[in-house]
């Protein structure tokens, strides 16, 4: 007898997806669209702008 270990996870996660599918208004998702890409750019400034500051600091030696 083989494992239905992925199965039951498989069921687990389609069973919420489906329940909070009809509960989410299309408000809520472009609010969160919006703070997932706030989050990219900020996070790839910050990092673009440490990686400058670090790269010019080891050329300066």
């Amino acid at each position: 007898m083989s494992s239905s270990g992925n199965g039951t996870v498989t069921g687990t996660f389609v069973g919420t997806a489906l329940c909070l599918v009809p509960t989410l208004t299309s408000g809520e998702v472009l609010r969160t669209v919006l703070l997932a890409a706030t989050g990219a750019a900020v996070s790839f400034i910050v990092s673009w702008i440490l990686g400058r500051l670090f790269r010019n600091r080891g050329t300066k030696e």
